[in-house]
């Protein structure tokens, strides 16, 4: 019997090549097979270095389409089976060996059986496991003890003939399936894996989607496959199929809720009220106009407590409004529990990434922001990670509302006073009341560098900011590599920046410290002029591109992941290249020395590439009338101008950050200086109404 080894491969540079040359070793003399299935890296490269026949796929199938490529390949080579083995190095090449080798008969399908324990497998990946076990063997009719393990031996040309359609990780769970439900031989062969630490694991499992996709082939392969003459009915296997996710609902929820930090927040202080003014002790609320300006000092537990008790009202707002618009958008409770629990089991770690002093921040802020109405939904502390993390959730799905932001940066030449100015439009299309609700935060953290950020109530994260040494910071969605379950969200890692750092040098240090959740695109800028693009996907050190004179930025990438396929996909179905082009007429044809009105007029603009004429609101404008909200930097005079609602139409206030963020700063109701506001305004406003 000839046994062939296929290794499907996406983006495992890192691996294959040593995966290749153990199989070989092991195997003697036979192919080794690696389906390399549209990798942007050196993947097909190191599997041909180390000997291996390489298939190629031009973009990415999903393991199941690699696999039956694999399968056709090795039916070409004279295989009378293949033995299939991850190329993330896992597998060990000896264990493939005994696999290949088994005593069974040609035609059983041999399984590796795995003791997740004894190797170390995350707990999470033990509970998936055994429910698939037992939800497989349930519809299988037969007991299956590891029905997630890649190491197997498939007999050819029988595995093909099964029909198994999936193309992505569900495919495994259907031949076995197919195979189970037809009578096969299936044997089970203890084999011993390796588990490394969690930032070496490289995995393109998804947690939330493959697990789906494979309940369904289950599903649909029991509907449609006769096991011994008889056909199951739907309606077993429509209960059997609630009672499975019930099971799993229940599992999920012990599974993934994290563990609160037992904090003491300080005691019970009395709110006190004045008009526009709310204090509780030194933090503070000031109402101006159509901004809330917020003060929050003292440690992580007195910056959440205050946050929750002086913003509650505003919070609710905010939270009450995303859970409109979730509703609207799956109108089935039954798809809104599934999303909820596909959310948790994917972020289960969500907390791992986040510092200590985030999580017990936002464990102060649950306790008090108790009675939570929304408790029922989530636990109050594990929604709130959630929503410290939801600028990376929504970057995670196709189609999101963050891809639509553009900066644009001037510095030397024609900002002669020295320093940066930087004026960026932050679109998010959810609600309007994150535009008409917006904050600026004034965070004085003890220990740290005080700092200004513009959010909404509930978020002491950074989406745009500057702290009191002029170094500023903004984010831009963007989208490449392999999005990640944990590591630290973008609004705590922006935080950290400014909370720590003085130059953009300090800011491409901090932010290589830790690992990103989701790609995306800072732009950082600092008082002595620096201005400089990180562009950060999960798994990799930010590449960093310093901004010349006059620059703009939008949201595709520019440096090594150019070329992924999902920034190719921004490139094409988004408008980034057309705000980008239009973006780079106006920075080189505004005169110097460019000032913040000047720069205001950039934002505002509402017409396409060659000043072509656009109608209100088209995506290919940079003002689109759909921000979020706008703000300029002045890094050098330390001044951040703040846009009121609608959008980027009304009136930019000024922030003396030098002044506002000093030690000794008290809040005042005295106006600020303004920019007005554009013409279009009023009608805005009017139309939202």
């Amino acid at each position: 019997m000839q046994v062939l080894a296929v290794v499907p491969a996406y983006q495992a540079e890192r691996t294959v090549g040593a995966v290749v040359r153990g199989l070989r070793a092991e195997l003697g003399c036979e192919p080794v097979i690696v389906v390399d299935d549209g990798s942007t890296d050196g993947t097909a490269r190191a599997a041909e270095q180390a000997g291996a026949v390489v298939v190629r796929h031009a973009k990415n199938r999903g393991k199941g389409a690699a696999l039956v490529t694999g399968f056709a390949r090795a039916g070409e080579l004279g295989a009378d089976a293949v033995v299939t083995v991850d190329a993330d190095g896992q597998h060990p090449p000896e264990e493939a060996a005994r696999i290949a080798r088994d005593s069974s008969p040609r035609t059983a399908l041999v399984l590796g059986v795995r003791d997740l324990t004894r190797d170390g497998a995350p707990r999470a990946n033990r509970f998936s496991n055994a429910f698939s076990n037992r939800f497989l063997s349930w519809f299988g009719g037969r007991p299956l003890h590891d029905t997630q393990c890649g190491l197997r031996r498939y007999p050819l040309p029988e595995t093909t003939a099964l029909g198994a359609r999936s193309s992505g990780y569900a495919f495994e769970a259907e031949v076995l399936l197919r195979a189970a439900r037809r009578g096969w031989d299936i044997t089970h062969v203890p084999v011993r894996v390796l588990y490394p630490p969690g930032a070496e694991r490289v995995s393109h499992f998804h947690a939330f989607r493959d697990p789906a996709r494979i309940v369904y082939r289950v599903l649909e392969t029991t509907l449609l496959v006769r096991r011994r003459g008889k056909r199951r009915l739907v309606v077993a296997a429509f209960a059997a199929a609630v009672v499975a996710v019930l099971l799993a609902h229940w599992g999920i929820g012990f599974a993934a809720r994290p563990v609160q930090p037992v904090v003491h927040p300080p005691a019970a202080l009395p709110v006190s009220v004045a008009p526009g003014l709310r204090e509780l002790g030194r933090s503070y609320v000031l109402e101006r106009d159509a901004l809330t300006e917020v003060g929050l000092y003292g440690d992580a537990v007195a910056i959440g407590t205050a946050q929750a008790r002086l913003l509650r009202d505003p919070m609710l707002q905010i939270e009450g409004a995303m859970m409109r618009r979730f509703d609207q958008a799956v109108p089935s409770a039954f798809a809104r529990l599934l999303l909820v629990d596909l959310t948790k089991l994917r972020y289960r770690n969500l907390d791992r990434g986040m510092s200590d002093d985030r999580r017990r921040e936002l464990a102060a802020q649950a306790l008090a922001f108790e009675p939570d109405p929304f408790a029922s939904v989530l636990p109050t502390y594990q929604r709130f990670l959630y929503l410290n993390a939801l600028y990376d959730i929504a970057l995670s799905f196709e189609h999101s509302p963050l891809v639509g932001c553009t900066t644009l940066a001037f510095h030397g030449e024609p900002k002669p006073g020295g320093g940066a100015l930087v004026a960026r439009a932050f679109d998010m299309e959810v609600d309007p009341v994150f535009d008409r609700g917006k904050v600026v935060f004034l965070v004085h953290e003890d220990g740290k560098i005080p700092f200004a950020s513009v959010a909404w109530p509930g978020l002491v994260g950074v989406v745009s900011g500057m702290n009191r040494e002029g170094l500023a910071v903004v984010v831009h969605g963007a989208r490449a590599g392999e999005t990640r379950g944990d590591g630290e969200p973008v609004v705590h890692a922006l935080r950290r920046v400014l909370s720590e750092g003085r130059t953009v040098a300090d800011a491409v240090r901090l932010l290589d410290a830790r690992p990103a959740l989701v790609s995306h695109i800072v732009v950082a800028a600092d008082a002595t002029g620096n201005v400089a693009v990180l562009e950060r996907v999960p798994g990799f050190k930010a590449t960093v591109r310093e901004l010349p004179e006059r620059a703009a930025v939008t949201n595709h990438l520019e440096g090594p992941f150019r070329d992924d396929p999902k920034n190719q996909r921004v490139l094409r179905e988004t408008t980034t290249l057309a705000r980008r082009a239009r973006a780079d007429e106006l920075v080189r044809q505004t005169p110097a020395p460019v000032t913040a009105e000047g720069a205001l007029a950039l934002l505002r603009d509402r017409r396409g590439p060659g000043d072509t004429p656009l109608p209100l609101g088209d995506r290919r404008a940079i003002d689109a009338l759909i921000a979020t909200h706008g703000v300029i930097f002045d890094t050098q005079t330390k001044t951040l101008w703040v846009s009121e609602a609608p959008h980027l139409l009304g009136r930019f206030v000024a922030f003396d950050l030098s002044r506002q963020l000093a030690d000794d700063y008290r809040p005042s109701s005295s106006p600020l200086p303004t920019l007005p506001a554009d013409p279009l305004a009023g009608k805005a406003l009017n139309a939202e109404r």
